[in-house]
């Protein structure tokens, strides 16, 4: 994997940590805006790791 899908893979773990973070610390309390904010985070985040992914795998495919 290239350094911009393991920098994906990264972020898309951090991301998922925010957003945890934020489900626990929403039971008291409502935060719509920030989970949906992070919520959209991840599904870019998703995006972004799909398309590092595709580009690695081209790059593979063309090597060989």
């Amino acid at each position: 994997m290239t350094s911009g899908g393991t920098f994906a893979v990264v972020l898309f773990g951090v991301t998922f940590g925010l957003i945890v973070n934020a489900s626990l610390d929403a039971v008291g309390d409502i935060h719509v805006g920030a989970a949906a904010g992070l919520c959209a985070l991840a599904f870019l985040t998703t995006i972004a790791l799909m398309i590092a992914v595709d580009r690695a795998t081209a790059r593979r495919i063309s090597r060989a």
